[in-house]
This record gives structure tokens, sequence and C-alpha cells, in this order.
């Protein structure tokens, strides 16, 4: 369920800025 829940972020954070994506990520893993 959690690749799921990523995917969804992922589509979510596309339209932000790929840094603020990576720092999500990064404090998620």
């Amino acid at each position: 369920m959690a690749k799921i829940i990523h995917a969804a972020l992922v589509a979510l954070n596309i339209r932000k800025s790929d840094a603020e994506y990576r720092w999500y990520v990064y404090h998620h893993i």
C-alpha cells in the first residue's frame, strides 16, 4: 500500500518543484 500512496504523492508533487518532492521523499523513506 505504501507504493500506492507514494505514487499518488508523486503525481501531486510533479506539479511542485523537484527539490520539494525530493525533500519529502528523503524524509519519508
